[in-house]
């Protein structure tokens, strides 16, 4: 199971209404991030559900082995910051309409 939930969004407070939303749903702690960064380093799991068009997320801060699920619309998977050669990487297409 989920060891620690950690959760980023560019606004505090859809960070803190998500927190308040989802404890008690999962065993785990879930915290929300100030910066993207700290919730994706050391994670094992990475879930981005964005409808950016511009990266949120760096490969850098993707550890090896990492699973990372990306989903959203086509373009908007170039959320996850380009080269995905290290770690597993998900994507799921979303159909508007």
């Amino acid at each position: 199971g989920l060891k620690d939930v950690r959760i980023w969004s560019p606004q505090a407070r859809s960070r803190e209404r998500f927190v308040s939303e989802m404890s008690g749903h999962v065993a785990a702690p879930i915290r929300a991030m100030a910066a993207a960064e700290e919730a994706v380093r050391g994670s094992d799991l990475i879930v981005l559900a964005t409808s950016s068009t511009t990266p949120v997320l760096d490969n850098r801060w993707v550890g090896a082995g990492a699973h990372v699920v990306v989903s959203g619309r086509s373009e908007e998977r170039r959320g996850c910051g380009g080269n995905a050669q290290h770690h597993d990487l998900l994507q799921e297409e979303v159909r508007e309409g």
